[in-house]
């Protein structure tokens, strides 16, 4: 039987979190499904922002999959088999992906980074450190937005934005 399905406006839906397996996949494409991966209701989307936490949190206020993988890793809580499939995630990363220029500080703090929907390796990546943050029984949502706030960056896979202070709350 698969995952039950509650139904939101908009056709998004919140898969049932029991009815998922809890493994990691090397590839995600094998993934019967996204436990614990709570979809946001934004219509059209450029732009996608992986964040730990539930849908009563207000999404621009947590921490990314990469920051929440790193803290992870750090942490000793991981099993061996997580922590060289996050090893290995963020040396591809570093390989392929430039660094926005945090160092610089040219933006505020309420800056984030938001993936472009056509970065699939990338997005591909990113599903294999949300599987390692879901068996820790953390909630990662997807946040899709067609304005992430004035960009500050950009590259081919990415952007930097500020959110805007009085912009509505994401759900």
């Amino acid at each position: 039987m698969g995952a039950s399905v509650a139904s939101f406006p908009g056709g998004r839906c919140v898969r049932a979190l029991s009815n998922c397996p809890r493994r990691v996949y090397a590839n995600p494409a094998d993934r019967p499904c996204r436990p614990h991966c709570l979809y946001d209701r934004t219509p059209v989307a450029k732009y996608l922002r992986f964040v730990v936490g539930g849908l009563g949190e207000d999404a621009r206020l947590l921490t990314g999959v990469i920051t929440e993988a790193r803290q992870l890793r750090d942490s000793g809580l991981l099993q061996r088999h997580e922590l060289d499939t996050v090893n290995d995630v963020f040396e591809w990363f570093n390989a392929n992906i430039p660094c926005p220029p945090w160092s610089d500080k040219k933006w505020t703090a309420d800056a984030v980074s938001w993936f472009k929907e056509d970065a699939g390796v990338s997005i591909n990546k990113l599903w294999l450190l949300v599987d390692i943050i879901k068996h820790q029984d953390k909630v990662v949502r997807v946040i899709r937005a067609s304005d992430p706030g004035m960009i500050v960056y950009s590259d081919k896979y990415q952007v930097v934005a500020e959110s805007p202070k009085h912009r509505k709350k994401l759900a």
